[in-house]
């Protein structure tokens, strides 16, 4: 029969995996030319069959492959020793052996020809003739264990002094249209170490293929190693397909469908295999027709193969198939051995005993002793527990996890105490106490003082069984304390809970599963009614655990569900972790000797069972919070009242002006939620393992429903304290307005009307009063406490009307009384007016008298007081005219005061133009002439000679007075000519330049306060004379004024500017939030200063233009840059972040931080001096560095945008992902 290794079984595994692939694997993605991956064929090799020849050789080009290329592998030590052959000699001597091998003659004596041998690896369409075609890949077979350097060593012999990788040459199998199972130089390039395929270039072709490693032969590489590495592929291959064939045709014979085993065997396979007391119970559940069918199965197909067997032996060289079928030779079986039972070698009981007994020390009666009393303290040991269980815990149940951890970790931390102190002393005491009569000489002396002789005794031995001991003693406390936890856990936990809602939860605690006996019937019902009456006596199961329900800002419990199995795996640590500093025994009884350290008794920390009981834990108590989250989800018809905070109600509730029934709604509302609350949520709730507490939980809700509905009542009180206020402040200034005494006729008129309009006045603060009487209702409905004066306030607003009403009956009495008083007034006022007009007419009349000139002042007065006079008459006719409406009586004519008014108006007119005139005349002439106003003058030389034209005509039947007009009539027109040079002179633009300009023009000084004191002056230099020449220089010095003007103002606006830069993600960093406004002044000043470089009147100003003009370019630059960079960071700034990709791309990365320094200096800078003018102006190297930033963010734009390219080129599916999504 074919047997196979395991090894081979190992290949026969890989070559099932990949038997679907061709020989040439199916490598990653190639992104060169695409080419035949089937692997090239080789020569056939030389007749004579020598080693030496020229084809792997000469065809591989090594004028420029990398230095360490052909370097073979020796082992000979880097520093050379006198009398040794050096490494490099070593090297040489490898190369030249290498170099005369041919790969080709190697492989033919190993019984490789690549001439007849297929590649293998795809099953053949036509099946060879003669003989089996090799479908398996050969890839499947290859030992690495023939490699002599590993991948990266391999690979770095292609790396050139640089260390960028270059090619290493080799040779390898080439199979495709070009070249048929050849072996040919090539370059390889690239190596996958997962797949085992490498990637190479032929020489004679651009194209790359990826290749088996096994196909491939570096020039490095010993060629006979090589060749028997194929060498055992090929064989590997072979007899692994011979297997498989065997098998097959084994599989493939027929099986008889007949049973091979009658009922007797069938029955006592079935006895000999469930004779375990679990299968026998389980024994309904076993498939026992199916394992019967598999052996019967496998029964058939032994037999098929002991008839193969035979049938291969006798028929093998006369069956075509059968021939061909080269099986690898069986292993030779193991001889038979000579007895048929283990020997036992001769020997005396005698000296076996005396042996026996010099070995033990249980021989001696202190020994015992003393290992009893050992016993004993183990045994008190083992009888205590390390965790705090039932039923010493059940009366502080339940509790919270506070102080069910502080039990246990006391009780803990008492118990590993004890074993440290108190264990050791009495096991020391008991030690000494057994062992206090031994003598020297005595095995087993106590104190001797030798710790050669110690360490050599029996006394040693007792030391270590008692060790031995201890930590069994300690694993026994440990693990059945740990295990008795985890129960006592589990039961807790073990309830069945169903949360139905706020007062409705179901626990139900599982009934213990009973064994599976066969009963009666009779003795069935007997165990249901006992299990009946012990369900009746039976107490129902405490609960381990009280948790509290809180109300803060949401709903919360006092402990996160989740910290309890945290909490309670901790417990469970600790009690292992406790227990690990027990001191060993030795040193404290053998006290004469010293001890550097203190050993300590080996520690229980690595329970196998540790794992899997935290794990029980974990799952229990996860179990066990489950009704909690059920539970407190109930609580979400509360979730808005919870959430609801109180200030921000009453704030968003008092915005919202809610009507009286609303109000009243809303504090039912509130009322109803805390019956609501009270009915429907219970004190405690019991969860099974957990007793939720919902007493407080309860309480604040409740009163939060009451001082919801406090606060809307004191809303509504204080509306109705607004309301009362409003209409009692109301009432109280239709009271006063109704009381003030009118002071003149008009107002009581006034007063009568205004008496009539208050019933209407005051309809609504009737119906006011009735809505503010409607929310004290409401207030006193729900028993809401009003302060004194509120009640106060309520009963006065109620009582305004009638007060008012009566009021109103008295003032008008008053009236009546009033008006009789002021027509008496009226009639004598009207008599001292008649008289005062007479008076005025009078005056008037002789007003033509006044012709004395030099009185001017004096008259000029007069004329003003009379005209204040007449004008004051008018208006008290008016009056008069208005209260004679208003007493019913005909209407007075005073038409002999408006005829009045007309004759005065040209003697007012007259004399204050003839004094004022005088006054400037005089004003203009004598002040300094810088102070002239140039465009007042003019103004008032033009009304005065209107003035002066009018009365001309207007008193030509007056000879005196109109002489008075011509005379300043032809003051004006003398002084009128020199208007317009005095105009010219006084321009805002005239400066130093065009004084001198202008005096260069005249042929004379003319200069303010120089030659030009006074506005005599232009008369005596006959400056009238010379207006054209003063024009002309006044207009340039216009326009340089405008000139001048535009720049002064577009600097002072950029004073005021500034940059709005505000924080970024991180401290320190700031970005630029909006440039909009800067971008718009830039360009309006850039237009502005345009047109002021095109102006003929620029000479003066030229230079400063040009700067102007250079700082708004460079300032336009900079924030273009700026902008540009900001835009870039922004965008980059979070990529770079990522360590990935900045091992990823480590140039763009240096690159990106060189532009954050930049950046975070300069907005610093910014952010220290906003402002925009002297921030541009005046950063050394501001345009420079944002530009430079620029660049290097284009670069580094660039070179992520490569790196996402070549990602897509990889994978096409990401041509369907943005630059964003990619990232």
């Amino acid at each position: 029969m074919a047997s196979i290794s395991h090894g081979e079984l190992k290949v026969l595994r890989r070559s099932q995996l990949n038997a679907s692939s061709p020989t040439q694997s199916s490598a990653p993605p190639q992104n060169e030319e695409s080419g035949s991956n089937v692997i090239a064929g080789v020569p056939k090799p030389r007749a004579n069959g020598h080693h030496y020849g020229t084809s792997t050789k000469n065809s591989v080009p090594t004028d420029n492959h990398p230095p360490r290329a052909l370097e073979p592998k020796v082992f000979a030590p880097y520093k050379t020793h006198r009398g040794r052959v050096s490494r490099q000699t070593e090297l040489a001597r490898a190369r030249r052996e290498y170099d005369s091998i041919s790969l080709e003659a190697v492989l033919l004596e190993h019984g490789v020809d690549y001439s007849t041998t297929e590649v293998g690896g795809v099953i053949p369409s036509v099946p060879k003739a003669g003989g089996y075609s090799s479908y398996l890949p050969l890839e499947a077979f290859d030992n690495t264990e023939y490699d002599s350097r590993k991948r990266d060593d391999w690979m770095n012999l292609g790396c050139d002094e640089t260390g960028e990788f270059q090619y290493i040459p080799a040779v390898a199998l080439r199979n495709d249209e070009v070249v048929r199972q050849k072996w040919q130089a090539c370059r390889v390039l690239d190596w996958n170490e997962q797949d085992c395929i490498v990637c190479v270039q032929w020489d004679d072709a651009k194209r790359k293929v990826w290749l088996p490693r096994i196909h491939v032969m570096f020039k490095a590489e010993d060629p006979v190693c090589f060749a028997k590495r194929l060498a055992k592929a090929h064989e590997l291959r072979k007899n692994t397909e011979a297997v498989l064939r065997y098998n097959l045709y084994v599989d493939s014979m027929p099986i008889q469908e007949d049973e091979y085993f009658d009922e007797y065997r069938t029955e006592r396979i079935r006895d000999l295999s469930i004779n375990t007391r679990p299968l026998l119970d389980n024994e309904e559940m076993l498939d026992i027709p199916t394992v019967m069918s598999e052996i019967n199965t496998d029964y058939a197909r032994t037999m098929n193969k002991i008839i193969f067997d035979q049938s291969l032996a006798e028929q093998r060289s006369q069956h075509e198939v059968f021939s061909k079928l080269n099986l690898p030779p069986d292993k030779a079986p193991r001889p038979a051995p000579e007895f048929g039972q283990v020997q036992i070698p001769a020997h005396s009981f005698v000296n076996v005993c005396n042996a026996f007994d010099m070995a033990t020390y249980l021989g001696q009666e202190e020994v015992n002793y003393a290992l009893q009393k050992v016993k004993d303290e183990c045994n008190e040991v083992l009888n205590t527990r390390i965790f705090v269980l039932p039923p010493t815990i059940s009366s502080s149940m339940p509790m919270t996890i506070q102080e069910f951890e502080e039990i246990q970790y006391n009780a803990i931390n008492q118990l590993a105490l004890s074993l440290r102190e108190q264990w050791s002393t009495d096991l020391k005491n008991g030690i000494h106490e057994a062992l206090r009569a031994t003598h020297e000489g005595c095995e087993v002396f106590l104190h001797e003082k030798s710790k050669d002789m110690f360490e050599r005794s029996k006394l040693k031995r007792l030391m270590i069984t008692v060790r031995c001991m201890m930590q069994d003693t300690l694993y026994s406390l440990v693990t059945s304390s740990l295990e008795q936890f985890v129960e006592f856990i589990e039961d807790m936990c073990n309830f069945e809970v169903i949360v139905h809602d706020l007062s409705t939860v179901d626990v139900i605690e599982p009934k213990p599963e009973k064994p599976n006996t066969e009963s009666t019937k009779k003795e069935q019902d007997e165990e249901e009614e006992e299990e009946e009456e012990q369900t009746e006596i039976k107490r129902p199961k405490p609960t381990l655990f009280r948790i509290t329900l809180l109300e803060e800002g949401g709903f919360k419990y006092s402990t996160n569900p989740s910290a309890f199995s945290g909490a309670v795996a901790s417990i469970f640590d600790q009690g292992i972790t406790a227990h690990q500093s027990i001191p060993q025994l030795e040193p404290q009884v053998m006290d004469q000797f010293f001890y550097n350290v203190i050993p300590m008794v080996d520690s229980v920390d690595n329970l196998p069972q540790a794992p899997a009981w935290r794990a029980r834990i974990e799952a229990a108590m996860a179990k066990a919070v489950v009704p909690l989250e059920q539970y407190i989800a109930t609580y979400d018809g509360f979730k808005e009242l919870v959430n609801m905070r109180i200030d921000e109600y009453v704030v968003n509730y008092r915005a919202q002006q809610a009507t009286i029934k609303a109000m009243e709604s809303e504090i039912q509302k509130h009322l109803a939620m805390r019956e609501e609350v009270l009915s429907r949520i219970p004190m405690t709730t019991n969860l099974g393992t957990f007793v939720v507490d919902t007493t407080e939980f309860r309480a604040k809700l409740a009163d939060k429903c009451t001082t919801l509905s406090q606060k809307v009542m004191m809303i509504m009180a204080d509306m109705a304290r607004e309301r009362a206020n409003e209409i009692a402040e109301s009432f109280t200034k239709i009271s006063s307005k109704a009381k003030m005494p009118p002071p003149d006729i008009e107002s009581l008129v006034k007063k009568k009307e205004y008496l009539k309009t208050i019933p209407d006045e005051t309809f609504e603060l009737n119906q006011g009063i009735e809505s503010m009487q409607e929310y004290f209702s409401i207030l006193e409905k729900y028993q809401y406490s009003l302060s004194d004066d509120d009640f106060d306030r309520k009963w006065k607003c109620v009582g305004w009307p009638k007060k008012l009403d009566e009021t109103i009956e008295h003032e008008e009495e008053l009236l009546e009384k009033d008006r009789d008083r002021f027509h008496e007034n009226m009639v004598a006022d009207q008599e001292t007016f008649s008289k005062e007009v007479d008076r005025l007419s009078k005056i008037v009349a002789g007003f033509h008298k006044r012709t004395d000139i030099k009185k001017v002042v004096e008259i000029s007065a007069e004329c003003k007081s009379i005209q204040e006079q007449l004008l004051e008459c008018r208006e008290k006719s008016s009056l008069f005219n208005s209260r004679e409406i208003l007493f019913e009586k005909e209407k007075t004519d005073y038409f002999h005061l408006g005829a009045v008014l007309k004759d005065f108006e040209p003697y007012y007119q007259l004399w204050t133009t003839a004094n004022d005139w005088l006054n400037w005349y005089h004003s203009w002439m004598n002040d300094p002439f810088e102070s002239l106003d140039p465009e007042e003058m003019e103004k008032n030389v033009t009304n005065a000679w209107k003035i002066m034209y009018k009365s001309v005509r207007l008193f030509k039947d007056k000879p005196q007075i109109l002489k008075i007009a011509e005379d300043i009539k032809a003051q004006i027109d003398e002084f009128k000519p020199i208007m317009p040079t005095v105009k010219y002179l006084r321009q805002n633009g005239m400066r130093e330049r065009h004084w001198t300009q202008l005096s260069k023009e005249l042929g004379f000084e003319v200069r303010p306060a120089v030659t030009l004191v006074t506005l005599q002056d232009v008369y005596g230099l006959e400056l009238s004379l010379h207006q054209d020449v003063i024009l002309k220089v006044s207009e340039v010095a216009a326009k340089e004024y405008g000139i001048e003007k535009n720049l002064l103002n577009m600097k002072d606006e950029w004073k005021e500017m500034k940059f709005e830069i505000q924080d970024y993600k991180y401290e320190g960093v700031y970005i630029m939030k909006g440039a909009d406004e800067v971008q718009q002044m830039l360009d309006d000043h850039s237009t502005l200063t345009q047109g002021l470089q095109f102006s003929p009147f620029k000479k003066v100003f030229e230079t400063e233009i040009d700067e102007w003009d250079g700082h708004l370019r460079m300032m336009t630059k900079i924030l273009e840059e700026w902008l540009g960079v900001q835009k870039n960071w922004l965008y980059l700034e979070p990529i770079f972040q990522s360590e990935d990709i900045m091992r990823q791309l480590p140039s763009e990365a240096k690159r990106f931080a060189t532009v954050n320094r930049l950046w975070r200096e300069l907005l610093s800078q910014a952010h220290e001096n906003p402002y925009c003018y002297p921030y541009m102006t005046q950063t050394e190297g501001c345009l420079d560095k944002f530009t430079e930033a620029n660049q290097l963010l284009e670069k580094v734009q660039k070179g992520l945008n490569d790196y996402l390219e070549n990602k897509r080129s990889s994978f096409a599916r990401f041509y369907f992902l943005s630059d964003d999504e990619l990232l």
